[in-house]
């Protein structure tokens, strides 16, 4: 899926700290479907933070399971 301006923002939204905001940002991310898959692996290789990987992580888990 091509990066865009929604994408990124919601990319960089995971780490929010506030549970209602990931709550959000993860469902918006699993409705664009496996095809974002690619965006978060991504994402994942440039994260520094290891809590911020284990989300990414499971949210690439919850989209190949639904």
């Amino acid at each position: 899926m091509q990066e865009n301006k929604e994408i990124l923002a919601l990319l960089r939204l995971i780490d929010d700290p506030d549970a209602d905001v990931y709550e959000t940002v993860s469902n918006k991310i699993i409705s664009f479907g496996k095809e974002i898959i690619p965006n978060l692996e991504n994402y994942w290789e440039t994260a520094v933070d290891t809590d911020l990987q284990e989300k990414i992580e499971m949210l690439i888990h919850r989209l190949h399971f639904t």
